[in-house]
Formats: C-alpha cells, sequence, structure tokens
C-alpha cells in the first residue's frame, strides 16, 4: 500500500485525538477510537532507503494521494550491445517479506521515443540490496538513426565526392558523429524524474499439482477470445 509521510501521519493522529477529547468516553466510543488510530498506522508501510550516491532524492509524492512516488536519476550510461539507456536512481530499499516494488514509467515519457525495457520493473525489497535502475530504449535504435543519416548525406553528394571515398567511410563519420552527441538521444537527464514507484502486497504462494481444474465459463479462450 502507498506510504503516508510522517506529516499526514501526525495529523491523523492528532485529528484522531482531538475527538478523543471532545467525545464522553464510553466503551462503544474507546472501541471506535482505538479502531481510527489502529487504521491510521495499518495503512503505512514503511520502506527503508539508502543512499548510494550522497545527491540522490528520496522518493516523493507529486500531490496527495497519489500511488505512485517519483523516483529522479543521479546517473545514465548508455549501453551500445543493446542501445539502451540504463538511469541509477543512487538508492537502494529495503521491505517487509510480501512486499514488492513496480518501477513504472511516468506518463511524460509519451513525450519521448522511449519505452521502460522491463514494464513494469520489478525490486524484491526483503532480498534485494543492489541500486534501483531504470533502463529505456527509443523505439528507433541508434543504429537505425545513423544509417538514415549517412544514405541522406550521401545522396547530396556529388559524383566527384562520392568518387572519393566509399559509403562505408562516410557512415562511420556519421556514426562518430551520432556517438559524440549520444545524450542527445537520452531520453531524460540527470535530476529529472525517470520514473514512479508503487508498493503492492505479494502474497507467498504454495504450488500444488492436480490433475484437474474446476470449470469456467471462458474454459480455454486465450488471445482474443472476449473480441477486440
Amino acid at each position: 500500500m502507498a506510504k503516508k509521510t510522517n506529516k499526514d501521519l501526525n495529523k491523523n493522529l492528532s485529528e484522531t485525538l482531538k475527538e478523543v477529547d471532545m467525545i464522553k468516553p464510553t466503551n462503544k466510543t474507546k472501541k471506535t477510537v482505538t479502531k481510527k488510530v489502529e487504521k491510521v498506522v495499518k495503512d503505512i508501510l514503511e520502506v527503508k532507503f539508502k543512499k548510494i550516491d550522497e545527491f540522490a532524492n528520496i522518493p516523493t509524492y507529486a500531490h496527495d494521494g497519489d500511488i505512485g512516488m517519483d523516483m529522479t536519476a543521479t546517473s545514465v550510461e548508455y549501453n551500445h550491445d543493446h542501445d539502451y539507456f540504463e538511469y541509477g536512481t543512487g538508492l537502494s530499499a529495503e521491505a517487509e517479506r510480501g512486499k514488492a516494488m513496480l518501477l513504472l514509467p511516468r506518463s511524460s515519457v509519451s513525450n519521448t521515443e522511449a519505452f521502460l525495457c522491463n514494464t513494469p520493473g520489478l525490486v524484491d525489497p526483503f532480498t534485494y540490496r543492489g541500486e534501483i535502475k531504470f533502463r529505456y530504449k527509443n523505439r528507433t535504435s541508434i543504429d537505425t538513426v545513423i544509417l538514415k543519416c549517412a544514405v541522406r548525406a550521401w545522396n547530396v553528394l556529388n559524383w566527384w565526392e562520392k568518387w572519393n571515398y566509399s559509403f562505408e567511410e562516410l557512415e562511420e563519420k556519421v556514426r562518430k558523429n551520432v556517438m559524440d552527441n549520444i545524450w542527445s538521444f537520452a531520453p531524460y537527464k540527470i535530476g529529472e524524474r525517470i520514473g514512479q514507484m508503487v508498493m503492492v502486497d505479494t502474497p507467498m504462494v504454495s504450488v500444488k499439482v492436480v490433475d484437474e481444474l474446476s470449470e469456467t465459463v471462458r474454459g480455454e479462450g486465450g488471445f482474443g477470445s472476449s473480441g477486440k
């Protein structure tokens, strides 16, 4: 469940305690107040964060009542072999057993050409102590960008320039220029909010192998079985 801030908790407890002072104590009202206090505390999930990078930003809610907490980039690296940008948050986390951290893109990702590689990302905060990271790919690969730019450049050359060097040489020049300016293709810059985290309950699963499963109306209807 979403984590409330200490400010929210103190405010709720303060309001509850005011009600206690105003209400004439009876067994019934005591039970009601006790339940309210228990609910406020129960709604809070404590997640511990460790700063691996001193400049890391602790996740925050943009608005009261939001589900996802924004996460900020402290580093970025480009992986040419797999053509993705890997963003570090400078944070590692810890939470109790049975809690999972989902990493999701923010809605602003639609203003870029990028997508989160493993949407949603999954962090096991009960066991994993490494840095929380996001990997983004652009829908148009860098190699495709290089090839398109090289073809355009080749098409505007005159016959004498084409005679003096090959398309491969021109493509290599374009490649060097693109790689020198690779960060212009990154969807986010360091210091920007790159995604959001959501905490969810994940009960432990006990697997039981059976010969038959109960029948349903849907049955074995799979992809597209309910229509377009």
